[in-house]
């Protein structure tokens, strides 16, 4: 673009001499006249080039690339598995009501945890709401440090409940003797009890009492559990009391079960009638 513009008046310049010059005169004059014309576009074309040297080029301007954005991850909800069929309960603890179960194969969404650690708030898998799982045997994908600490709600009034059935009669040499299962379906421990049963037909009565709950097979006795734990079943029999067999005869058996040893604390008692 410089290199044009020297060009130019350059041209300009001669053309500009040229009709200014002498038209007529001596050939001295003209020779004259032409050699200051020269001079004059020498010093034009010395003034042009130094123009050229002293402009400052403009920059040329490379645009630049703009780096992706960084992606980042959201976090998810940690999901909750477990090993072993685990029961899912309004409350943090099994004296609370079953809401639902947590099976081997399936996963829930993890809302929040308890203050120490050991039971998950979850959605509840089968229906729902939310429940608490137990963490005993659970495995937990995702981070759980956002989860919020939830506070239970109150732990509900204990309720003893118990269910028991005529099981069998069993024989230690020519004595016979009834079995009992002993369900406790209620929220407290059981830790006595005391049972008599009556045949109605023979007129016989036998009583037992103890802090145990044996389970009598035979003339032998199997290391009884020192307790009737909520959920668990049991077996509760009588001493052997009679010598013939029970078949048909009609029989009344009252049992009752204490939260403390030796028939003490909180009792109660149920009763049924039976016939072998």
């Amino acid at each position: 673009m410089i290199k044009l513009i020297a060009q130019t008046l350059i041209i300009a310049s001669l053309l500009a001499l040229t009709a200014c010059g002498p038209t007529g005169g001596t050939g001295i004059d003209q020779a004259g006249t032409t050699a200051a014309q020269e001079t004059q576009v020498a010093a034009l074309v010395i003034q042009a080039f130094a123009t050229m040297k002293t402009e400052t080029p403009q920059a040329t301007t490379t645009p630049s690339l703009t780096p992706d954005p960084t992606m980042t991850s959201t976090p998810k909800t940690p999901i909750i598995s477990v090993s072993v069929d685990t029961n899912c309960r309004q409350g943090p603890g099994h004296v609370y009501d079953y809401k639902g179960g947590l099976m081997v194969g399936e996963t829930a969404e993890v809302i929040g945890r308890e203050s120490s650690g050991r039971y998950w708030y979850v959605r509840n898998p089968d229906d729902q709401g939310y429940c608490w799982v137990w963490g005993e045997y659970a495995t937990i994908s995702g981070d759980t440090g956002p989860l919020p600490v939830f506070t239970p709600e109150p732990t509900p009034t204990p309720i003893p409940d118990f269910t028991f059935a005529y099981h069998n009669f069993d024989m230690c040499g020519w004595n016979r003797y009834l079995e009992f299962l002993v369900t406790n379906t209620g929220m407290v421990n059981w830790e006595s009890f005391s049972l008599t049963v009556r045949n109605n037909t023979l007129a016989l009565v036998t009583t037992v009492s103890d802090n145990l709950f044996p389970d009598a097979q035979g003339c032998g006795v199997e290391p009884p559990p020192a307790r009737l734990a909520a959920g668990e079943t049991g077996m509760v029999g009588t001493m052997p009391f009679m010598h013939v067999d029970p078949t048909g005869d009609s029989f009344k058996a009252d049992l009752t079960l204490c939260t403390q040893d030796n028939q003490s604390g909180m009792c109660l008692s149920k009763a049924i009638s039976f016939t072998p």
